[in-house]
């Protein structure tokens, strides 16, 4: 029994053969039929998209019996040895088994003498960028004037590894990665042709597999044929690979931080069979899709992105409604960083899940916009009349702190002191008085800033805490205590009598301080925010209404 895989029965014979490499045939077939085809010619592109398919079609179009042309008959002597890979003018070599400079020194000789069939002799080197250095080398003077009997096509999957040498005395084609929809047609008609009767869903998973190559395509669909395969479901089993649906469950129960449901649909898994490492592959791309269709409107652009059917596709649009860009990017970048690792494990399954684990576990990203549309709610939200007295209570102890009591009957009334307060400050602190008196009254400012801290006493007197005793002295001299008290009555609109200290540990009473952040914790702007929110309180910090 002697079965041709699909792979070589399929494989191009023509230019017009050659699917979505359209830019590089059609250059190849002008330069042919103009006399103006290059000596040596570098192809370079993924594996499996037609590179060294081209460079046989090339040889045949140089020495066809009718040619050079850019139709080759394929039906003459030469051609057909071509084909068959029999031709002793044209020369395949593998640059991975051939790669040293003995190699090249060999092939250089041979070149020498013209071809004894064909009117050109044909070289080949596949995988050209495993050479080394010195057969690089070799090739440097041949390259630049071969003799007029004599092509080069090398072929490649690493360009950048090509000496820049080399590079310059080529002719450069790259050849593309096909989409999902060049790979289907592709397949749909070599299915049809075979009567495999294969599904839309079923061929579209293989073309999904392969990964934009064509003889990948190929072989996959051979395994599929060898299974019986119609469906999707029955593809899937055939491959070994994970049903879209199923990882589609996956990604929704991550979503919602459902660490039970994920960690039951990955065991399911793992007994079925399937390699869990492609389990992970196949959800990071998965999610991938779901970041593409939540920033991609356009329908078109969204199509050649992404390689879900119309009904995955809607499946995904309605997963992404309930969350964000930012949640689905970070649980994407959580799963990249851990698939290298998953990848180098000894004891895959666990990694895997805690992975899931952690993805459940990590907190939902909140947009930026949702926090400032909830804080735009929170400020226009009216208080009830139970609230506004509480607040009202609260405002008007805004001046007042832990460090200090004082009639409130003597103050203005809140609106009255946020009508009449001085802009440079909003709350009486040290900072704040010095910042003030900084545009007043410098020199006092300055030795003010080395003070400790002020306080309001029950005996409405202001009484600074100095450090040091020239402070103490300087600030107890009349005009200097008389501007203080002038400035202060300018910024916070109070008569009060100042009193300088040294200071002492025990000066500071702070007995008050736990009800002046119970009484703020307790504030109802504070308590809807919560609400909100969902949030909880950490630390309370009352630098913004303390006397220091």
């Amino acid at each position: 029994m002697s079965y041709l895989v699909l792979a070589r029965k399929w494989r191009p014979q023509r230019f017009e053969d050659v699917i979505g490499q359209n830019h590089v045939t059609k250059t190849l077939q002008n330069a042919i039929k103009n006399d103006r085809l290059a000596h040596a010619l570098l192809f370079s592109g993924p594996r499996g998209v037609g590179k060294t398919s081209v460079a046989r079609i090339v040889a045949k179009a140089l020495n066809c019996k009718k040619g050079p042309t850019p139709v080759p008959c394929n039906r003459c002597e030469i051609c057909k040895r071509i084909t068959a890979g029999n031709e002793i003018d044209v020369l395949e070599i593998d640059g991975a088994s051939n790669r040293g400079i003995d190699e090249i020194r060999q092939l250089r000789e041979e070149i020498k003498f013209r071809p004894v069939n064909c009117r050109y002799r044909v070289n080949i080197i596949d995988e050209v960028h495993m050479l080394t250095k010195e057969a690089f080398n070799a090739l440097l003077k041949t390259l630049e004037e071969p003799p007029p009997h004599v092509y080069f096509i090398f072929a490649t999957t690493e360009p950048q590894r090509i000496p820049a040498t080399i590079h310059s005395r080529c002719q450069h084609y790259e050849f593309k990665r096909l989409n999902i929809i060049e790979l289907k047609a592709h397949l749909k008609k070599i299915s049809d042709a075979e009567n495999l009767g294969l599904n839309e869903e079923g061929l579209h998973i293989i073309a999904r597999q392969a990964k934009g190559s064509v003889r990948d395509s190929l072989s996959l669909l051979d395994q599929v044929a060898a299974f019986g395969a119609t469906t999707a479901e029955e593809v899937c089993q055939a491959l070994g690979i994970v049903e879209t649906i199923s990882i589609q469950q996956l990604a929704t129960f991550i979503l919602k931080r459902d660490v039970a449901k994920s960690l039951e649909i990955i065991d399911e898994l793992y007994r079925f069979g399937v390699d869990l490492q492609s389990i992970i592959e196949q959800l990071i791309r998965y999610f991938r899709h779901l970041l593409i269709i939540k920033t991609v409107k356009d329908p078109k652009i969204l199509g050649t992105l992404i390689d879900l059917v119309s009904e995955e596709i809607e499946l995904a649009k309605e997963l992404t409604k309930s969350y964000s860009y930012s949640d689905i990017l970070q649980l994407l970048n959580k799963m990249l960083d851990d698939f290298d690792v998953i990848k180098k494990s000894t004891n895959p399954r666990i990694r895997v899940e805690l992975l899931l684990i952690s993805l459940c576990h990590m907190e939902e990203v909140v947009c930026l916009e949702d926090i400032i549309s909830k804080l735009d709610n929170l400020s226009n939200t009216p208080l009830r009349e139970g609230d506004k007295e509480k607040n009202s209570s609260y405002e008007e102890n805004l001046y007042k702190t832990s460090n200090n009591s004082y009639n409130i009957n003597d103050k203005l009334s809140y609106d009255d002191k946020i009508a009449n307060q001085p802009k440079p400050c909003d709350s009486i602190s040290l900072d704040s008085f010095v910042t003030y008196l900084k545009n007043t009254a410098p020199v006092i400012a300055s030795v003010l800033e080395e003070c400790k801290s002020i306080k309001i006493d029950s005996n409405n007197k202001l009484i600074i805490f100095c450090e040091h005793e020239w402070a103490v002295s300087f600030l107890k001299e009349e005009e200097h205590k008389k501007e203080i008290e002038k400035r202060f009555r300018e910024l916070f609109h109070k008569e009060l009598e100042v009193e300088i200290r040294l200071f002492k540990s025990d000066d500071i009473d702070q007995t008050n301080n736990k009800d002046s952040k119970k009484e703020l914790m307790e504030h109802p702007l504070v308590q809807k925010a919560i609400d909100v929110f969902d949030a909880r309180i950490l630390r309370v910090d009352m630098n913004d209404f303390s006397l220091k």
